[in-house]
């Protein structure tokens, strides 16, 4: 009779193996899905980017300056940092193109153009 209990036990403990196996395989095959399916080197749209599109949307694809921009990147601020400033040049270089300096404004600051393609223009350091 205390053999049978034991092998009951064995057999119940290596059917619990058993399904904690397959379970954690189910895990682990869902786990390698998604991360096959993501891949980091694959270029991403950005807040900034997402953003500087929306701005030029807003303005009816005009050209812009940087001074028009940075505020849709960054709403809220009062005054751009260097960082701030640098970001959205980044993002710029993506998804548009500089068409030339204004006459006028503070610096002369550059006008920027949406492309017309979706390829980048320069990849950003």
């Amino acid at each position: 009779m205390l053999e049978v209990r034991k092998l009951s036990e064995q057999l119940s403990a290596a059917e619990r193996s058993v399904a904690e196996i397959r379970a954690n395989t189910r895990a682990r095959s869902r786990m390698s899905r998604a991360l096959a399916s993501f891949d980091p080197s694959l270029p991403r749209v950005g807040r900034v980017e997402r953003q500087l599109k929306r701005a030029f949307i807003a303005h009816n694809y005009q050209p812009l300056t940087m001074s028009q921009l940075w505020p849709w990147a960054y709403p809220g601020l009062k005054r751009a940092k260097h960082w701030h400033r640098w970001s959205v040049r980044c993002a710029l270089l993506k998804i548009a193109k500089p068409v030339g300096r204004s006459a006028t404004g503070r610096g002369r600051p550059g006008i920027w153009a949406l492309s017309d393609g979706d390829k980048p223009i320069t990849d950003c350091p």
